[in-house]
């Protein structure tokens, strides 16, 4: 190897190493990003079963002893839990997949 092609190697792996984390960070950044927009644009989003609304709002029970919500599954389940702006009364919910 003459001296211009050492120096052209030893330059482009300078480079390498430098920029390599840096585009290590970006792809991870990216791939979350994606994963995120995938995720919302494919949950469900919970209708309300009379007027088929989406201005609809939920009740979970938190215990604060514990710091976690007790019943997740809570949002779908009875009417008493559920409250819709549009019909201005306690519904059910429907889930329904974002198009």
């Amino acid at each position: 190897m003459n001296t211009t092609t050492t120096t052209i190697a030893r330059f482009a792996a300078r480079i390498t190493a430098r920029t390599m984390p840096t585009v290590g960070r970006i792809t991870a950044r990216v791939e979350r990003t994606a994963a995120t927009v995938a995720w919302r644009a494919f949950r469900p989003v919970p209708t309300c079963a009379v007027c088929g609304g989406r201005n609809v709002r939920s009740m979970q029970w938190l215990n604060h002893g514990a710091g976690h919500v007790v019943e997740p599954e809570t949002p779908f389940e009875g009417g008493d839990n559920n409250w819709c702006d549009d019909c201005a009364d306690h519904v059910d919910l429907t889930g329904g997949w974002r198009s």
